[in-house]
């Protein structure tokens, strides 16, 4: 049975990666999953605990949708619809008070100042890249291509692409081992 706490540490990621901009569901998924990765590349674990689906756009967080629910409800986040007439996009931005972030951060710099900066690097590096991107990027490695659709993927398999440690490593120009 998972820690119930990784519904905390996947909501906490959130809620830093979407400080101070707007990111786009894709986005924030992709988000997440590099976040992931590069923490479990360089402690064996992933930090949010979540486990990741293969979806059409790229890995998913299984938690996600509720976690989101949770995160507007509480007024943490505020979500916009976007209609562009093809399709609806849904953009989320922090609202969460300053005090709020300080103390989050704060206890994350205490007992994990690994994972603050591998989430500073992820916001600085790869957020400004499109959804699109983003996605395509992660299609390109495993424990994408291995897995099938809808199914979870398999972090293990982080271990036999030292393309994606490499690449990660370079983009987020951080030593993962």
């Amino acid at each position: 049975m998972k820690d119930p706490k990784f519904k905390v540490k996947l909501a906490a990621l959130v809620l830093l990666l979407t400080e101070n901009e707007e990111v786009s569901r894709t986005s924030l998924n992709k988000l997440l999953f590099f976040t992931d990765v590069a923490y479990f590349i360089r402690t064996g674990k992933p930090f949010s605990e979540s486990r990741y689906i293969k979806m059409q756009y790229g890995p998913v967080p299984e938690n996600i949708s509720h976690i989101r629910e949770i995160l507007i409800a509480t007024g943490w986040i505020q979500e916009e619809e976007q209609n562009d007439q093809v399709l609806y996009s849904y953009y989320y931005k922090n609202i969460a008070d300053t005090s709020t972030m300080d103390k989050i951060k704060n206890k994350i710099r205490e007992n994990d100042p690994e994972l603050l900066e591998i989430i500073q690097k992820v916001n600085l590096k790869l957020r400004p890249k499109t959804a699109g991107e983003l996605s395509r990027i992660s299609h390109m490695y495993e424990p994408w291509k291995s897995a099938l659709w809808n199914d979870e993927l398999d972090f293990e398999r982080i271990k036999l692409d030292d393309s994606f440690k490499k690449w990660l490593e370079d983009e987020l120009d951080v030593v993962l081992n």
